[in-house]
């Protein structure tokens, strides 16, 4: 596997939607429905996630500071439009945040969040099969450190898996953990394997999947004063990791996106400075 030694800029697409209805003269493929008012909070509603079956069945997952500090809720709107009361996915004394979701084909609903109840922000994880009662969540990190800002992806088979921010070992680290389809979480690995102080911050990882059902994973990490660099790792078919690759070497690359193509091929873009100013979008694409 190689990556290519340029990397273009990529444009980006993004679609404008209406805060209120769509415009009536407007193409059929590019209406929106009347937004609506998902949640009626009596104080903050944080980011959200959604997941959607292929009936347009909706689950919409956010955090909530109704209960005094932040917990995890969902809410499940039907194609016909009714939805569901919110239910509290975490239900801690602490504060839950950054959820993710994703749902299997056969339209369970799986979940991931960090919550500082413990003591210090660990990964918790629950899930809800079709029709039936959401599961307690589990602390899927049992990290001793610091563990934050997880993503989830499920494969065809049903295997759930996780990869997130983690300073156990003292110094920042992505830690990725899967369970089988049976229900059972293999052991946690470390994937990025940085040397270095605390300061070196991996952190965020992006997850995908390829058409194989192993993962594949990018991060950003500091490799030096003030720089920092993409690096990148894929899942065997043993079940190992590859050792981490750095595919940029500018110094200043944050923040990366993931995409896996039905050939397998990895897709990643990311943020660093370029022509003409700073904060320009940048794009590699795997090659073999």
């Amino acid at each position: 596997m190689r990556w290519p030694t340029c990397a273009a800029a990529v444009a980006l697409l993004l679609l404008a939607r209406a805060a209120v209805a769509a415009d009536p003269t407007a193409p059929a493929s590019t209406r929106w429905i009347e937004a609506e008012q998902i949640t009626h909070s009596r104080t903050n509603c944080g980011s959200s996630t959604i997941a959607v079956d292929g009936t347009g069945t909706t689950d919409i997952v956010y955090p909530d500071h109704e209960p005094g500090h932040a917990d995890i809720f969902a809410v499940t709107r039907a194609s016909s439009g009714e939805r569901t009361t919110p239910v509290n996915l975490s239900n801690t004394p602490g504060s839950s945040n950054f959820p993710a979701a994703a749902r299997s084909a056969t339209g369970a609903l799986h979940v991931v969040w960090q919550d500082d109840t413990p003591g210090n922000s660990q990964v918790y994880y629950a899930w809800r099969p079709p029709d039936g009662p959401w599961s307690t969540p589990e602390n899927i990190s049992t990290s001793t450190g610091y563990a934050d800002r997880p993503r989830i992806a499920l494969d065809r088979a049903g295997a759930v898996h996780v990869a997130w921010d983690d300073a156990t070992s003292g110094n920042w680290e992505i830690r990725y953990r899967a369970r089988g389809p049976d229900g059972r979480w293999n052991a946690t690995r470390n994937i990025s394997q940085t040397p270095g102080p605390i300061d070196n911050e991996d952190c965020p990882p992006a997850l995908a999947l390829g058409p194989d059902g192993f993962a594949r994973v990018v991060w950003f990490d500091r490799s030096g004063p003030w720089a920092w660099d993409i690096h990148f790792a894929r899942q065997t078919a043993a079940g190992s990791w590859t050792p981490s690759a750095r595919i940029t070497t500018g110094g200043h690359a944050f923040y990366p996106s993931l995409a896996v193509d039905a050939a397998g091929r990895a897709h990643v873009a990311w943020s660093a400075p370029g022509t003409p100013s700073t904060g320009q979008i940048f794009y590699v694409e795997e090659t073999r």
